[in-house]
């Protein structure tokens, strides 16, 4: 069995702490021809709003980088959100099993080019849109009320992007879902045990492992988790990933800006995909300053919804490894 390079293994993951299927024998099962036919961006009819002289065709500009004249970074409250902002300086109390959707949902429109994507924005604009990140999460977190901040952005129609112009969103939620809450309550378990973040476990060993680290830089890192939830899955990190991105400087935003860039590329490049979604791993709100708070980037290259297996089990099931995930995007030169 230990020389079965195909034989499927179990994983556990701890964020959050859970199994995983990594079954490179499933690498050779056909896939829908239909798949590469299918546009990669969706085609929405109509003008695009996100694109500039369209600005009426959006909710009024709520921060936009430069400050003034024309913009190269924007963002709108999404005209469609998944919350609402009324109601969210109303204490929510009581129990019952239902509350008011409250919370804010925007979008951050990524510069004026309406077809550009992350993997081809130059330097300035890829460091204006990191600001933008950074400063709406920040805003986000300070408002009352707000206990967690999504940040993500879906790029490609098996992605679940909707608009081909590139641009991320920011969601504020008054409740803490499922997921976060596992995870913060792993979190904190880990910190009081260990005394220091999860997160600095989990990188201090692949970092001593080596083989799942895809690219290391003085202050960033970029690697493949050991119990991937998606195929060619790898998570960027600063080393000091204490707190919440808001908290980051602006040297060590810079130098994950340009890491998590490099590393999109080389995930689509290894993987043959061209969607993916980008996600942004972040605290509670009211617990980023907390010793066990930490935060990271996913970047995950997607080719459809889960299989039956994975929606009935709750276990992902992935076909290449990490190790050769890594190994393979380690060998693309930029």
């Amino acid at each position: 069995m230990a020389d079965d390079v195909d034989a499927p293994q179990y994983r556990r993951a701890p964020l959050p702490d859970g199994w995983r299927i990594v079954a490179p024998g499933r690498r050779g099962v056909p896939l829908d021809a239909r798949r590469a036919e299918e546009p990669v961006l969706p085609k929405p009819e109509g003008t695009c709003p996100f694109c500039p002289g369209n600005e009426a065709e959006t909710e009024e500009t709520t921060w936009q980088d430069p400050p003034t004249g024309p913009w190269q970074v924007r963002v709108v409250p999404n005209r469609y959100p998944v919350l609402r902002a009324t109601g969210l300086d109303v204490p929510a109390v009581g129990g019952g099993h239902v509350r008011p959707g409250a919370g804010l949902h925007e979008v951050i429109v990524e510069g004026r080019a309406h077809e550009a994507d992350l993997v081809s924005y130059h330097a300035e604009l890829l460091e204006r849109v990191f600001r933008a990140y950074r400063e709406r999460v920040g805003t986000f977190e300070d408002v009352d009320g707000i206990r967690h901040v999504s940040l993500f952005r879906n790029r490609g129609r098996r992605a679940g992007s909707s608009q081909p112009h590139p641009h991320a969103q920011v969601v504020g939620a008054t409740v803490l879902g499922p997921e976060v809450q596992r995870r913060w309550e792993r979190a904190r378990e880990h910190e009081r045990r260990e005394g220091r973040t999860l997160l600095a476990t989990v990188m201090g060993r692949e970092l001593r492992v080596g083989d799942r680290i895809v690219e290391a830089t003085e202050s960033s890192v970029a690697f493949c988790p050991f119990a991937p939830a998606f195929p060619y899955e790898t998570w960027v990190a600063p080393r000091s990933a204490t707190g919440s991105l808001a908290g980051l400087s602006d040297e060590g935003l810079s130098d994950v800006a340009a890491l998590v860039q490099r590393t999109v590329r080389r995930a689509l490049r290894a993987s043959g995909r061209q969607a993916y979604n980008l996600i942004f791993r972040l605290p509670p709100a009211q617990a980023r300053h907390d010793a066990a708070a930490f935060w990271y980037v996913e970047i995950l290259p997607r080719s459809g919804p889960a299989g039956a297996l994975e929606l009935t089990s709750g276990m992902p099931v992935v076909w290449v490894t990490p190790e050769d995930a890594a190994a393979r995007m380690r060998a693309l030169s930029e």
